[in-house]
């Protein structure tokens, strides 16, 4: 039988109920469609919810045979175990407490010297800040509940990049509620692909993350070379004529530490300053490790070297360093921080700073601009005094040098040797901890560029005392000239 037959009965159908009821074919296909739905919502309606035929109750199981399957039961591992050298190579595992008589414990060892904290001004354990932080949490509890945009602002917020603002002597500051965060995501919010970033190539991994994460072209210029970076700024301007449209849509920034997280080196601030108003590009500045420590006051690189806020574009800190909380900011014109407000990651989808770490970093701030003066002061002769204690000539002697300007209070001890394995700057660790002494062993990211050569680093605070600094200095000197005897 053809198709043609099989399809006539359905056509006679169709013109029928056309000719009775004054119906178009149209009309006809649309209430078949109708009356086929309300079947299939009837049917649906009277039947029972599906139930497997024949579905077996499941065995149960005796309190025994649950223990001996959950014996047997073995996870498979997340990760490939660790090697032994590997092993080796990891810093210490440390378990640390302050307690509120001045006691620093490690591993349940008392009365340890921590030079591994970087608390630079010793408002960590401040009475000061501990109580107003008590009192916020009692009224504000724990955590914010949400982004910056989202519930997550409150009074203590604003009013503490209220501080920073002033502090800085910018228009405003907006803050992150991760000081690692905070570069990361103010990067990518000023570049995207298609800008240039020229950075230093000893910048910190959290500032190589958000050059990563800005896709912007990056040119790395040789660690605090400014005739390095002159060439580079130089070929970058002098290609702008063969495309002169390029200057117009691309953006242009230079990024620099104040104080170098990975060397403790001074960026030559000035050099830069001045290299960005003859090539016409703009400048970020992370003061992360400078803040608290340079200017007469505390105030960092651009105190320290006598220049105009305006001339740097964008500044960034990390909190945990010398201002005794957790978090970042930034600061910079109005513009700068109303664009982060919806472009910066860290700030729009991320939770809250919790209100009591905002206020740590508000009572901080004040007890900086009053005292800054003493603590510079103080901090600089802690760290000339550790210095000459060190005695870093005879370290040169046994295949030591120390890393770092003599005002910053981060010291990092590398070898000339580059083939020691990384277990020998454990071993170093261990040994000052075995005599009471606790000093970092940083650990880089297989993905940094340009990572770090080993090291120990050790940390100078206004909180360390004369007697501290000279057995600390005594113990690792003594370590370090044992290891290669």
């Amino acid at each position: 039988m053809s198709a043609r037959a099989l399809l006539h009965p359905v056509q006679e159908l169709r013109h029928m109920l056309a000719t009775s009821l004054n119906l178009s074919p149209a009309d006809i296909y649309y209430h078949a469609i109708e009356f086929a739905f309300l079947s299939l919502v009837i049917y649906l309606a009277l039947t029972r919810a599906y139930e497997p035929w024949n579905r077996a109750a499941p065995a149960q199981l005796t309190d025994a045979q649950v223990a001996e399957k959950l014996a047997a039961w073995k996870p498979a591992p997340l990760a490939a175990p660790l090697s032994q050298q590997e092993k080796d190579a990891l810093p210490l595992d440390l378990t640390t407490y302050h307690d509120a008589f001045g006691n620093f414990r490690v591993n349940g060892k008392d009365n340890v010297t921590d030079m591994a904290t970087c608390n630079f001004l010793g408002l960590l354990k401040d009475p000061t800040v501990e109580e107003k932080c008590l009192a916020t949490m009692k009224e504000y509890g724990c955590g914010a509940c949400g982004p910056r945009g989202f519930y997550g602002t409150t009074d203590i917020h604003l009013e503490c990049e209220e501080k920073i603002a002033a502090f800085s002597g910018t228009e405003t500051a907006i803050l992150y509620s991760f000081g690692s965060a905070t570069g990361n995501s103010t990067i990518p919010a000023f570049c995207k692909r298609g800008d240039l970033v020229v950075c230093d190539d000893s910048l910190n991994y959290s500032l190589q993350l958000g050059v990563k994460l800005s896709r912007a072209e990056a040119i790395r210029f040789k660690h605090n070379d400014m005739a390095d970076l002159e060439r580079i700024l130089k070929e970058v301007t002098d290609g702008d004529v063969a495309d002169p449209g390029r200057r117009k849509i691309q953006r242009r920034i230079i990024i620099v530490e104040g104080i170098y997280q990975n060397v403790g080196d001074l960026c030559p601030l000035d050099e830069v300053v001045a290299l960005k108003e003859k090539y016409l590009f703009r400048v970020m500045l992370d003061e992360s490790f400078s803040l608290g420590v340079l200017g007469k006051t505390g105030r960092g690189a651009l105190e320290h070297f006598g220049i105009k806020r305006e001339l740097v574009d964008i500044a960034t800190a990390d909190l945990g360093n010398a201002i005794a909380s957790v978090g970042g900011f930034c600061v910079g014109s109005e513009d700068v921080v109303k664009h982060q407000r919806l472009s910066g990651a860290g700030y729009c989808f991320s939770a809250s700073q919790p209100p009591f770490l905002a206020m740590a970093a508000s009572v901080a701030l004040d007890i900086v601009s009053e005292r800054g003066e003493t603590f510079v002061s103080r901090l600089r002769d802690n760290v000339d005094t550790f210095r000459k204690q060190l005695n870093i000539h005879s370290l040169k002697q046994a295949g030591w040098y120390v890393d770092g300007h003599q005002l910053s209070p981060l010291l990092h001890i590398r070898a000339y040797d580059d083939t020691l394995p990384l277990a020998t700057f454990t071993t170093l660790q261990k040994k000052c901890l075995d005599n009471d002494v606790l000093i970092a062993r940083p650990v880089y990211a297989q993905s940094e560029v340009n990572p770090p050569k080993p090291c120990v680093r050790v940390t100078v605070s206004v909180v360390h005392s004369e007697r501290e600094l000279q057995k600390a200095a005594t113990v690792i000197r003594q370590v370090l000239l044992s290891s290669r005897s």
